[in-house]
């Protein structure tokens, strides 16, 4: 009774229109706890849609303050009609008799989830796909025009099928589990209805593509629907891209006796033509228990990519390499041929720390001082670094690199000043301990472990008893493409075999399988000198990149690395990183 009589209170303070919507909603079947939380909500909302300074009151976040009028609902002429009043109570309840969290909690239980996809473009049909997923064998599959594809988490082996080349790939599952499509929506999709930081949510939305961190929600809505002689929940989005004039709309359709989805339905305009994806969701008791079963003929050529052995052992050093390099900040200066000088170039500055990587591009002054030809090099570019001024290129933090770049402000009396800003942070399907920066060419645990290609169904590792001219102690690991070029957007080109060619990968076991020599179609890339950090581990001091082009000069790479440094935490937050420059002035 004494809830009744709150309900009572606070309905007596709206007026109008407002009143009546709130009145139909509390006339329904809704939890009172919930019913309560929503109307106090609903009153307490900020009022910064009406400028009104009579009350003054802390909130929970340091130095903020609110501003609200004396008198709760006189914010409500500002806020528009009673129909968004209604939707913004409705968006809080998220559901009458079923939330978003059951769905995904309904779906986690189900032995087999299997999902048709079909895709329209204005009157054409795109094309159609089936996906399959277990979540207690962990198992994806697909089937889509001339490719199938089977992945076995558990056992981490992915299999890929060509229908036109009849051969049946089998790769190792490198990188991080991805999560199922359905799971992320039933997951992310509370939190939006619910608030909160609604363009970090939508970035996470990776069913949303590439462009997750560039949306918004225009509008949010969850109704009752009859459809087929059955009652829907129907969950729907109105999502808007920046510098995109239409919305996009997804739709969730949900069976509130069961809470499993049943529909997905994607729908908006690009380039002036109506586009639409519907997905169909089912949840049978048995799915495909290998790749054949969904349609690779059992007397397919098996081609298998999994490394064992030497090829196993050369690939997991090279990639150990980078993990267990020491912390580090190292100055790396580049030079255009015989006896060229760093001012050619921009110097970099690499900072290390655990799974965490920093990269500054320095410049210096019109009239700077150079160091001696008999001077201790690494000495040098430690005493002088405050000399230089930097420019924050990219952090990379366990597998997502965040980029950064220079923006110009206009003052109020018309001077400029620069001003570095985030850009669009790259994430990675590796793990945080295969993943490989973007300029990994310049870093000095990197630039002897670069990416070498492999496993991948696409490519071959051939190891070459002997290595011919490359250096001494290493052994030869060639890789091959092989296969269709799947990657031509022609047709035709695309059905040709792939041309002969490929990488080249001088690797020596003595020292903790560096790269010695890699050889690409545009050149080499050649360690000339090395050394080895305080927990012993080899990296190069000096690299030559000799271009295919014999006319263009070679370039080199020194690299100058201090171990002993402090390397604060702050140099790696990406919201507010701390510039080099103040870290410098600190040293001795």
């Amino acid at each position: 009774m004494q809830n009744e009589s709150n309900n009572s209170t606070v309905i007596n303070e709206l007026e109008g229109p407002l009143r009546e919507a709130v009145e139909r909603i509390c006339s329904g079947d809704i939890p009172q706890d919930r019913l309560n939380k929503c109307l106090n909500r609903l009153l307490d909302l900020s009022s910064n849609d009406v400028q009104n300074n009579n009350v003054q009151v802390k909130t929970s976040e340091p130095s903020s303050l609110v501003s609200r009028p004396s008198r709760r609902y006189r914010w409500i002429a500002a806020a528009g009609t009673a129909t968004v009043l209604t939707a913004m109570v409705l968006i809080h309840l998220s559901s009458m008799s079923v939330s978003l969290a059951d769905v995904a909690q309904a779906v986690s239980r189900k032995k087999w989830i299997q999902l048709t996809v079909r895709a329209t473009a204005g009157e054409k049909e795109l094309g159609e796909k089936e996906e399959w997923y277990s979540p207690n064998r962990e198992v994806t599959a697909m089937r889509e025009n001339e490719r199938i594809v089977y992945h076995d988490h558990k056992l981490k082996v992915y299999n890929t099928y060509d229908v036109a080349e009849r051969i049946l790939y089998r790769v190792p599952a490198v990188g991080k589990r991805p999560q199922n499509p359905w799971s992320e929506i039933t997951e992310t999709l509370p939190r939006l209805l619910a608030g909160g930081d609604t363009a970090k949510l939508l970035s996470e939305m990776k069913f949303a593509g590439s462009q997750g961190d560039e949306l918004h929600i225009a509008e949010q809505k969850m109704k009752k629907v009859t459809e087929g002689g059955r009652e829907w929940l129907d969950y729907t989005l109105t999502v808007k891209a920046r510098d995109v004039d239409q919305p996009v709309t997804i739709l969730f359709r949900v069976d509130p006796g069961s809470n499993l989805p049943h529909l997905s339905r994607v729908t908006g305009q690009h380039d002036g033509q109506a586009f639409r994806y519907d997905i169909t969701i089912a949840y049978p008791e048995t799915g495909p228990e290998d790749i054949y079963a969904i349609g690779v003929p059992r007397d397919a050529k098996l081609v298998d990519r999994i490394p064992k052995d030497d090829l196993a052992r050369l690939i997991a050093g090279v990639a150990a390499g980078r993990v267990r390099f020491d912390d580090f900040r190292a100055f790396v200066v580049p030079s255009h041929g015989e006896g060229g000088h760093w001012l050619d170039s921009a110097v970099e500055m690499i900072h290390r720390k655990g799974n965490r990587i920093r990269r500054d591009m320095g410049s210096v002054g019109s009239d700077p001082v150079r160091p001696a030809h008999d001077v201790d090099a690494s000495a040098w570019w430690s005493q002088h670094a405050k000399e230089f001024s930097y420019t924050l290129a990219s952090i990379g933090i366990a597998g997502v690199e965040q980029m950064f770049r220079q923006r110009t402000i206009t003052e109020p009396n018309g001077s400029e000043r620069y001003e570095i800003v985030p850009g669009r942070p790259f994430g990675s399907a590796l793990n945080a301990e295969q993943w490989i920066p973007s300029f990994y060419t310049l870093t000095p645990d990197y630039a002897g472990r670069p990416p070498l290609g492999i496993p991948s169904e696409r490519m071959e590792a051939i190891i070459e008893t002997d290595p011919g001219d490359g250096p001494e102690g290493t052994v030869l690991l060639r890789v091959v493409p092989s296969g269709r070029r799947d990657s031509s957007t022609d047709p035709d080109t695309n059905k040709q075999t792939a041309m002969p060619g490929g990488s080249k990968f001088w690797i020596d076991p003595a020292r903790e399988y560096l790269v010695m020599r890699w050889d690409m179609q545009n050149g080499s890339h050649i360690v000339e000198t090395v050394a080895q950090s305080p927990k012993g581990h080899w990296y190069p001091t000096r690299v030559r990149r000799k271009s295919s082009d014999p006319a263009i000069k070679d370039t080199f790479l020194d690299f100058y690395v201090e171990f002993d440094v402090e390397i604060p935490d702050a140099l790696f937050d990406v919201k507010n990183p701390l510039p080099v420059e103040e870290l410098l002035r600190k040293s001795p």
